[in-house]
C-alpha cells in the first residue's frame, strides 16, 4: 500500500485493453511510481512526491495511449483551482476528434485548464485572455474533421469549475458508480437518472410513456375504415352462410330423389 505522503493521480479515458504495465513506464519518466492500478477504463497512479505528480499531469494529460487521449489529474483534489475559468460547450464533434485537437484550438485564446471529450461533444475550461464571447464567435462553426463545431458557454451544472467533484464521478451527470459511456442518462433522459429507471432499461421494461392517441381527424379516418371493413366482413359472412345452406339443401334433395 502507498504511504500517506504519496501523491495520488486519477487516470481516465483509458482503453479497456490498457494494462498497468503500459501505464507505469509513462509515469516513471517523471519520478518514482509507488503504485499503479487500472480498473476497467480508468486507473490510479501514486507518485512519490507532489512535484513528480504535477510534472506527470503537465506532460501526460491528453497523452494518446492506445488511440485514446488519457485524462490525468490529481485524484485527491475536490476543490476547483483558484484561477477563474469559463466552461465552454463544444458540440458536433466526430468520433475521430480527440481532446488534444480541441485543446489546441482554444490555447491561443488563453490557458486551457481542462479539456474533456464525452462522446460527440466536450467541455473546455478556459482561462481566457480577452472576452470569451470573442472566442465563441471565432470558433463557433469552425470545421474540424469535416464537421462545423457548435461552441457556446456551457449551461451545465455538472463540474462548472475544473477539478470539481470526485474524480470517479461521471462527467455526464456528476454521479458516481458508473462511467460516462454507461450513464443512465443515455437510457431514458431524466427518468434514466433514477435507479428504478435504469433497472427498467436494463431488464427490458420500457421506461418511456405510452404514445399519445391519434388526432381526431386521423382517428375518424381509422374508424371509418374499420366500419367499411366490418360491413364487408358481415356481407361476406352472410353470403358464405347462404351458399353453405344452398349446397346442403341441394345435396339432400339429390339424395332423396334417388
Amino acid at each position: 500500500m502507498p504511504g500517506a505522503g504519496t501523491f495520488k493521480l486519477f487516470i481516465g479515458n483509458l482503453d479497456e485493453k490498457t494494462q498497468a504495465t503500459e501505464l507505469r513506464p509513462l509515469f516513471e519518466k517523471y519520478g518514482t511510481v509507488v503504485e499503479c492500478d487500472v480498473v476497467k477504463n480508468y486507473g490510479f497512479v501514486h507518485m512519490e512526491t507532489e512535484q513528480q505528480g504535477r510534472d506527470a499531469i503537465q506532460n501526460l494529460n491528453s497523452y494518446i495511449l492506445n488511440d485514446n487521449a488519457i485524462k490525468v489529474e490529481a485524484a485527491k483534489s475536490r476543490r476547483a483551482p483558484n484561477t477563474p475559468t469559463t466552461k465552454i460547450f463544444v458540440g458536433n464533434l466526430t468520433d475521430k476528434t480527440r481532446a488534444p485537437e480541441v485543446r489546441e484550438l482554444f490555447q491561443k485564446y488563453g490557458t486551457v485548464v481542462e479539456c474533456d471529450i464525452v462522446r460527440n461533444y466536450g467541455f473546455v475550461h478556459l482561462d481566457c485572455i480577452g472576452d470569451v464571447q470573442d472566442v465563441i464567435k471565432e470558433l463557433n462553426g469552425r470545421v474540424v474533421d469535416g464537421q462545423p463545431l457548435k461552441v457556446q458557454v456551457s449551461t451545465s451544472r455538472v463540474r462548472p469549475k475544473p477539478g470539481m467533484g470526485d474524480p470517479e464521478q461521471c462527467y455526464r451527470c456528476g454521479r458516481s458508480g458508473h462511467w460516462s459511456k454507461e450513464c443512465p442518462r443515455l437510457y431514458g433522459g431524466d427518468r434514466g437518472l433514477s435507479a428504478g429507471g435504469y433497472r427498467d432499461r436494463m431488464y427490458g421494461r420500457d421506461p418511456y410513456p405510452p404514445p399519445p392517441p391519434p388526432p381526431p381527424f386521423l382517428r375518424d379516418r381509422i374508424m371509418d375504415g374499420f366500419r367499411v371493413n366490418f360491413i364487408l366482413i358481415i356481407i361476406l359472412s352472410t353470403l358464405l352462410t347462404n351458399i353453405h345452406i344452398f349446397v346442403t339443401v341441394f345435396y339432400l334433395f339429390l339424395k332423396n330423389s334417388r
